[in-house]
């Protein structure tokens, strides 16, 4: 869903990190390669270093292979009129003789049976296509159309558009009845209400509402009730004010089922599924710091992470870690120069990448020093000339599978 303007302005701009660096070396057809650089120390887990030609991987063992870049697949070429629903799946959806058409890549999969006296595709204010049917909305009169399936559209309401396909396979949607005070109701495939879950929401309550990607959608009622509905239940998880938040604080789902709740005068509180409190954090609003609110869990939900940078030159950065209970998060590990990107989990490993081209993997819990891959970086950065195309991550694959598949 689109964020609200202050959401999208407490995002910390990034710098260039290291993946924008980084330069790719000769383009060798995969595997190991000779004249590559080795790490000291290897990280636990495959790193990728990605380029726009080749991909590195930094192995356990300190090895640097050369894989085939993976490409995703190029989306169709599509009418100027028509827009992308989901670039990942290619779903597109554009106006064909007056019919809303719903395409995935070069096939259609659903086309109204109506006609629509509309220009364009840009005629629809919203449009959610899952299993259990296709919603929209048009714009012009605000009547919203719900399809069961892939079968015919039939008008369900007015001044509502579609939030989501629930993981029920109910449709969760979202009203906008008088004064800039919305609701959120619960229909069928087939378009037919089946319950209110809010009324007389504010507007900053509104634009606070998130889902996730199982079709879940979180929201704050009308007396700053934060509810989760998974379209069939709903629970009731906790309130701003028990939680010491003012007004309607901005919902985030992380991984291994934490919420962060993150308020305009920053201060985060971390929830568990239940609705009980897993941790709460703080950070300057003086403008001195940027990163606050990029937290990234751990998949088990047991620690979130994130980054502070000082704004003043040098920018220095130090990556905080959040566990169970704490009031404050624990400084792990700091740089003396460089903004930092949000660090990424591999099991109870965090890789981190700084603009000023460091690349280290931490322990949190402090019991292994911290595995610096900096000088491999600048070393590849010697021996090509490609611009990554985008920063390291940890790899999908273990060693073994990779170099299985490059010996083949």
């Amino acid at each position: 869903m689109l964020r609200s303007i202050w959401e999208m302005a407490r995002a910390r701009t990034i710098a260039l990190p290291l993946a924008c660096m980084l330069v790719l070396a000769a383009a060798p057809l995969g595997g190991v390669v000779h004249g590559l650089p080795r790490a000291r120390q290897g990280p636990p887990w495959p790193v990728v270093v990605p380029t726009e030609k080749e991909r590195f991987v930094i192995l356990p063992g300190g090895k640097v292979l050369v894989v085939p870049a993976v490409h995703p697949h190029a989306p169709p070429a599509i009418p100027p009129d028509a827009y992308f629903l989901d670039r990942g799946s290619g779903r597109w959806v554009d106006l064909r003789h007056h019919h809303v058409v719903v395409h995935r890549d070069r096939r259609v999969i659903w086309r109204s049976r109506s006609t629509f006296d509309l220009a364009s595709a840009n005629g629809l204010s919203g449009i959610v296509v899952g299993a259990r049917g296709v919603a929209f909305q048009v714009r012009r009169t605000r009547d919203l159309f719900v399809a069961a399936g892939r079968g015919p559209e039939r008008r369900a309401a007015t001044n509502e558009w579609p939030e989501l396909w629930s993981a029920s396979g109910n449709l969760i949607t979202v009203r906008l009845p008088q004064h800039r005070r919305f609701a959120y109701l619960v229909r069928s495939p087939q378009g037919e209400r089946l319950t209110t879950l809010a009324t007389d929401v504010p507007l900053d309550a509104a634009d606070a509402r998130a889902t996730d990607d199982h079709g879940t959608f979180l929201y704050w009622d009308q007396d700053g009730i934060l509810e989760r509905t998974d379209g069939s239940t709903t629970v009731r998880l906790a309130s701003a004010d028990s939680l010491g938040l003012r007004g309607y604080p901005g919902i985030y789902p992380l991984d291994g089922g934490l919420i962060e709740l993150l308020s305009r005068d920053w201060h985060a509180v971390i929830l568990r599924d239940d609705g009980s409190v897993f941790a709460t954090a703080s950070a300057p609003t003086d403008g001195s710091v940027a990163g606050f609110g990029d937290q990234v869990a751990a998949p088990d939900g047991s620690a979130v992470a994130y980054v502070l940078t000082r704004e003043e030159p040098p920018q220095p950065s130090t990556v905080f870690v959040l566990r169970a209970g704490d009031r404050r998060g624990e400084p792990v590990y700091r740089v003396p120069a460089g903004k930092g990107l949000p660090p990424t989990w591999h099991g109870s490993w965090l890789l981190f990448a700084d603009a000023g081209e460091g690349l280290v993997v931490i322990d949190p819990d402090g019991a292994r020093d911290a595995i610096d891959l900096s000088e491999l970086g600048d070393r590849l950065e010697m021996l090509g000339d490609g611009l990554v195309a985008r920063w390291p991550h940890w790899s999908g694959r273990s060693a073994h599978v990779i170099t299985r598949s490059l010996n083949r």
